[in-house]
């Protein structure tokens, strides 16, 4: 890969909104969990403690990493506001810098993971810190291309289904630059705390990207098909796979970075899972990928998991009775990351047996149009479906555990990270139909009455 230094800089580049928006309040440290958290580490003073003790607020979670980076602040700039706000901001930094480097290893394309890592920057933010004439941009933009791929068949009097899917689908993709989770900037960026799972993300991603790593420096390429006449010549500038090779140092620093994360938040439970997705998504890729040595990220959880309940105890605290939900809204929130519109469109239908006057209503049909463009867009996209597929389970297994849980903005900040990918492979996908949708139809040679000059005749 050319230009590491060039894509890393701009990487590093988006970590600047960041800083200069961090949060910077007087009553940063007045929220009631971050002071009694404060008065607890003032207490014990010793940050070892919570290595083998429940975590500060003593409500059953064993987190001594990202306890640790409240020692950090409390022994360094003690009770400054500032201060606290930027080790947010810096851990988010450090996030974002950590999925630069795993969709480079995923994608293998230092432009590719610079957009996802600026675009990443964005929804942590809460939004388009470059104005909100962007996001009113983005919604008219499947508008726009709708009215081109109508003007089109139009003109060429010839109607098409799949340009209409194109047209619809493009509102579920182009809809999914702006993420929708807007609580997500405050729990990370504002609210101290939510550095639990920031800080967690930094490890996941790590684990992540070196696991790639690993399994693609390491692993046998699985036999290639036999070329066609239709495949490109092979050149000096074709990518030529070397002998596998040890690469036994990232995996090493995979199962540490997932100890550590382990630590850090229980979110990292999913870890395993992840990886075993990204395993998929390799094999998909041309890599024999070992799934055995996986063995070894799930041996991790069990260690920690008997750890665990050494020092904490088995039975929920109070706070994790209030956390704890079922129902209605659990199966809402895993169904809008897995089928966005779903629920949407079931409740509209449910309406209308109500009455028949709810189609007068606009939210009626935005709920239909919402899950006819996720329709769509599968199907648009059926050929080469896999990797959004894979990217989006990647997003919908990282959040799964906190679905059980009353909703926080940080619960999304891991999946956020692994929608990024999603929504590269989703225009990756799209893209190419959406050109064949609004480019011109081929023009038909006439006929030609004589043979060419020179060619051989007809037998």
């Amino acid at each position: 890969m050319k230009n590491r230094t060039v894509g890393f800089l701009l990487a590093l580049l988006s970590c600047v909104p960041l800083l200069l928006f961090h949060a910077t309040k007087s009553d940063l440290l007045l929220d009631t969990d971050t002071s009694f958290l404060i008065s607890k580490l003032n207490q014990y003073n010793n940050p070892w403690r919570w290595f083998t003790h429940d975590w500060p607020l003593e409500n059953h979670f064993f987190r001594p990493i990202s306890t640790l980076f409240f020692e950090f602040d409390n022994r360094v700039h003690p009770g400054s506001n500032p201060g606290f706000g930027l080790t947010n901001a810096l851990i988010c930094c450090l996030a974002s810098l950590a999925l630069y480097w795993f969709l480079c290893e995923v994608k293998r394309s230092i432009p590719v993971a610079v957009a996802g890592t600026w675009l990443f920057v964005c929804w942590t933010l809460g939004g388009w810190f470059f104005g909100t004439g962007w996001i009113t941009l983005i919604i008219y933009v499947p508008w726009v291309l709708s009215l081109v791929i109508l003007v089109r068949m139009i003109a060429e009097r010839k109607f098409l289904w799949s340009s209409i899917g194109v047209a619809f689908a493009g509102f579920f993709v182009w809809w999914q630059l702006p993420y929708n989770q807007p609580d997500m900037s405050f729990r990370t960026l504002y609210w101290l705390p939510g550095r639990t799972a920031t800080s967690m993300a930094i490890f996941a991603l790590v684990a992540l990207a070196s696991y790639v790593r690993f399994e693609r420096l390491g692993a046998a390429s699985r036999p290639e098909r036999e070329p066609t006449p239709l495949d490109p010549p092979a050149t000096r500038s074709s990518n030529q796979r070397s002998e596998p090779y040890n690469a036994w140092g990232w995996f090493g620093l995979s199962a540490v970075a997932t100890a550590i994360a382990l630590g850090a938040y229980e979110q990292a439970v999913m870890i395993p899972t992840l990886i075993f997705i990204l395993g998929v998504w390799l094999r998909v890729s041309g890599y024999q990928t070992r799934f055995a040595y996986q063995i070894i990220f799930w041996g991790l959880v069990v260690a920690y998991a008997v750890y665990r309940v050494q020092i904490i105890s088995v039975a929920p605290s109070n706070y994790q009775k209030q956390q704890f939900r079922h129902g209605a809204g659990l199966y809402i929130d895993i169904f809008n990351y897995a089928i966005p519109g779903l629920f949407g469109m079931i409740t509209a239908l449910s309406t209308l047996a109500t009455s028949v006057l709810v189609i007068m209503n606009d939210v009626f049909w935005g709920a239909v149009g919402s899950f006819i463009a996720n329709v769509s867009t599968w199907v648009t996209i059926r050929k080469t479906f896999i990797k959004p597929a894979i990217a989006l389970s990647l997003a919908v297994f990282a959040y799964l555990p906190m679905a059980f849980l009353k909703q926080f903005g940080h619960y999304h900040y891991l999946p956020a990270a692994m929608m990024t990918l999603f929504v590269i492979c989703l225009f990756e996908s799209y893209w190419p139909r959406l050109i064949g949708a609004v480019s011109p139809g081929a023009i038909q040679a006439p006929k030609r009455e004589t043979r060419a000059p020179g060619s051989l005749p007809k037998v």
